[in-house]
């Protein structure tokens, strides 16, 4: 009985963490990357319009723009398996949580730790690294 009470403690602790992980990402992360990606468009565009070349500005707009595209594509496979709960018994859930959600959160986490080193801190929504190590 205890076994089946951490399993399904287990289950629903990596459930909720996986949604609130898509949440974030989805609510919080995404649009503050492309508010930066429009914001380094603006620049490059005005860079243009004046006649200065802009390649550095539009090397990090692509950068910004792919770590846009893997997280949109990691947000979708996390997603996916969010809503797929992974069968009729707690055992069988518990191990899709661990061979699926866990593996979709990590993806997501990859992208936006990539995303929060590239973002300015004015536009990151959440405590950086280096805010909650007291560093900054």
């Amino acid at each position: 009985a205890r076994y089946e009470v951490y399993v399904e403690q287990y289950f629903k602790t990596i459930n909720i963490e996986g949604e609130t992980a898509a949440d974030i990402a989805r609510t919080m992360i995404l649009p503050g990357a492309i508010r930066y990606l429009g914001e380094l468009a603006s620049v490059a565009e005005s860079l243009d319009d004046v006649g200065v070349k802009a390649g550095g500005v539009r090397a990090v707009l692509s950068e910004i723009n792919t770590l846009i595209d893997h997280l949109q594509e990691a947000l979708e496979v996390l997603v996916a398996q969010n809503a797929e709960l992974g069968g009729d018994d707690v055992a069988s859930k518990a191990q899709h949580m661990r061979e699926n959600i866990i593996p979709a959160m990590a993806g997501v986490r990859d992208v936006a730790d990539r995303l929060e080193k590239a973002l300015p801190d004015d536009l990151w929504p959440l405590p950086t690294y280096r805010d909650m190590l007291f560093v900054k």
